[in-house]
């Protein structure tokens, strides 16, 4: 259900719906009917591919948290985690670790990693299942972290997480709640995800990563009206984080 309601709402999904409709008009020869529908996807498809609504509503989710840019050490003696939520990969032998990894994935594994050396003593979870892969993402996740410098005895891994839901679940039935934890995932899916591990029981500290909107990304005000694709992509993104975090409060 989840996923049909994300598709169905999806910007493209809209879109052909409007000129579905406009079409039924054209057929049935009602004329104002066309009309609206016609105008209605023309307006949906520039509202969708230029800048100021899609940025906007990206904003809404992305600056929930700041950015860690200074680790503030802590004396309190409670272990700290630093958990890389989980993203996609590919069995491919013929790459190393680092490129068989999504580059979401990749992007959250380098914020954890260094808030991994800026915290000493801490510990670094990572998190992923298999998927429609042979091997369990986790394990390259691992490998990689070696290469950039990470103990293998600092390293845990959750193998059978599906989900942000799982992970939020799985770290409060292995560690509990009496530690200190940063979760790093993108940054627009940062609500989602400390909703659902403060429904766990779990006060964590965000650690958002892989921003889709940056300062100084758009160059010149007009350049904001000017179709692009990445901004399609950030709609979408947007549609299925609240939907995501509307299931996820029901």
């Amino acid at each position: 259900m989840h996923t049909l309601l994300s598709t169905l709402i999806l910007p493209l999904s809209i879109l052909w719906l409007l000129i579905f409709a406009a079409i039924v008009g054209k057929l049935l020869n009602k004329r104002q009917i066309t009309r609206f529908f016609s105008i209605s996807a023309i307006v949906w498809l520039a509202l969708i591919t230029t800048s100021p609504l899609p940025r906007t509503l990206v904003n809404s989710l992305e600056r929930t948290y700041p950015p860690i840019l200074k680790v503030v050490q802590s004396e309190s003696s409670v272990p700290v985690y630093i958990m890389v939520l989980g993203a996609g990969h590919t069995d491919d032998k013929s790459l190393p670790p680092n490129s068989q990894l999504s580059p979401v994935v990749l992007g959250r594994l380098i914020e954890g990693i260094r808030l991994y050396h800026a915290i000493p003593g801490s510990k670094l979870i990572l998190s992923g299942d298999k998927g429609e892969q042979t091997e369990s993402q986790t394990v390259i996740l691992a490998q990689t972290s070696g290469f950039l410098g990470v103990s293998a005895d600092d390293i845990y891994q959750f193998t059978t997480t599906k989900n942000t839901a799982d992970e939020a679940a799985t770290f409060r039935s292995t560690f509990g709640i009496q530690n200190k934890l940063y979760v790093v995932t993108n940054a627009v899916h940062m609500p989602r995800a400390m909703y659902l591990f403060s429904r766990e029981g779990v006060n964590a500290t965000a650690a958002p990563t892989n921003y889709l909107n940056k300062k100084g990304s758009v160059s010149h005000p007009f350049t904001a009206f000017i179709p692009r694709s990445d901004n399609l992509f950030r709609m979408e993104t947007v549609i299925h984080e609240y939907v995501g975090l509307f299931w996820a409060k029901l």
